[in-house]
């Protein structure tokens, strides 16, 4: 019998067997953000090993990590995972100001600053970005979770925490949906601003290379060459805007291709132009000259909406937009 439960709440049974059927506000996620999501208190590691191993399924067939799920699909999990009567609230505690680039009545875009966590479904910090957005949406009264059905405001991509610039909140689930597919298509476009160290041999480039990340450890690899199916290939516009000949450093203008975690750091680290701050991808070369600054200069500084083919006649006014700091 299949048994059909709320997913904005966690739950505790004494089943070996629980199952969770998908809804309009949950489909598109992807399978483990979504675990995660119901299931707070567990680590990353153990959703990983659960979806691995085949104890976490979508309708009885075993489904990678970054499954994007479906209306109406059936999530079955075949023993307990860590957890807890509801969610913890902890948006209600961050009562800190977002600085907001651009809103509609769809979307939100907001400035993040450096050294502040986009998200963290460990729920071990409290301030995080989606948080702060939670609690500015709520007290604007454009989001209320204690209504039914509620659609919970998403990220649609992310930066890393010692990143700054901007980040793009989805507050419905019609937006999240036809954006994501923009996203995947490469109809939206991110340009970020950073400072490397050295002259580069070029003013203008695409580099290819190919990209594994080792998520045991949190960190990628960037190779020439495709040194094993693990390894996939990633392209990286790279613009030289200025060049400091006292200080050798160069001013930059990067557009992502790809998307790939730590993407920009290591792919620029790997052509021997680390960022200036930037503590775990930087040669030998510029070890010591990057721990006096505090964070990466990298800066999402500009997001253009380039759409193709436009399947929702409603989001049509986004086309063409430009949104910068």
């Amino acid at each position: 019998m299949l048994l059909l439960l709320p997913v904005s709440l966690l739950f505790i049974l004494d089943l070996t067997m629980e199952t969770i059927k998908i809804g309009k506000n949950d489909q598109n996620l992807r399978l483990d953000n979504f675990l995660l999501k119901v299931y707070p208190q567990s680590k990353k590691s153990f959703i990983f090993k659960m979806i691995r191993k085949g104890y976490a399924k979508v309708n009885d067939i075993k489904k990678p990590f970054n499954y994007h799920l479906a209306l109406n699909d059936v999530i079955s999990i075949k023993f307990k995972i860590e957890k807890q009567l509801t969610i913890p609230n902890q948006w209600k505690q961050v009562n800190k100001a977002i600085k907001i680039v651009y809103e509609d009545d769809n979307l939100l875009v907001v400035n993040k600053q450096p050294h502040l966590i986009v998200d963290d479904y460990s729920h071990k910090n409290v301030d995080s970005l989606i948080n702060r957005v939670k609690n500015y949406l709520f007290t604007t009264k454009q989001w209320d979770p204690s209504k039914e059905n509620q659609f919970e405001p998403c990220l649609l991509h992310r930066l890393d925490t010692n990143t700054s610039g901007l980040i793009m909140i989805a507050k419905n689930h019609e937006i999240a949906n036809f954006l994501n597919d923009k996203i995947k298509k490469h109809e939206i476009d991110k340009y970020y601003h950073c400072l490397v160290y050295g002259k580069l041999p070029f003013k203008n480039k695409l580099l290819s290379a190919y990209w594994f990340k080792d998520a045991k450890k949190n960190i990628v690899k960037i190779s020439a060459v495709k040194q094993n199916k693990s390894f996939v290939p990633i392209q990286t516009q790279c613009k030289v805007l200025s060049y400091d000949v006292k200080n050798n450093l160069s001013n930059l203008e990067v557009k992502l291709i790809t998307g790939k975690t730590h993407q920009i750091r290591a792919h620029l680290n790997f052509i021997g132009h680390p960022l200036v701050g930037e503590q775990k991808y930087t040669n030998k070369k510029y070890k010591n000259l990057n721990r006096k600054d505090k964070f990466q200069q990298l800066i999402a500084y500009k997001i253009v909406f380039n759409f193709k083919d436009p399947k929702n006649p409603n989001f049509d006014y986004l086309n063409n937009k430009i949104i910068r700091l």
